[in-house]
């Protein structure tokens, strides 16, 4: 997994560890955003798959970051990374 200048910036600025950014292209949900964009999405059946292949410290952690999506562009070179949703809050 190759990150963009940017998507290392996102990262950075969003607190994603890297191998939460692994699990989610390696295990994540893929759907197809724009053109030969795509976006691989932590789920929870991905939480499970990765749980099978990371220590089980790590497989732990990856529940705090569900919803987190990586967006991967040509070449499989990874352009952003953010979370979909805010866990916890509500709707008022």
């Amino acid at each position: 997994m190759v990150l963009s200048k940017h998507a290392h910036a996102r990262k950075c600025q969003r607190s994603l560890p890297s191998y939460v950014l692994s699990a989610a292209y390696e295990f994540g949900t893929c759907r197809p955003v724009r053109g030969a964009v795509r976006a691989y999405t932590l789920d929870r059946t991905a939480v499970q798959l990765a749980s099978e292949v990371y220590s089980r410290r790590i497989a732990s952690t990856l529940t705090r970051y569900l919803g987190v999506y990586v967006l991967v562009g040509e070449n499989e070179k990874v352009v952003t990374a953010a979370r979909g949703h805010c866990r916890g809050r509500r709707n008022r």
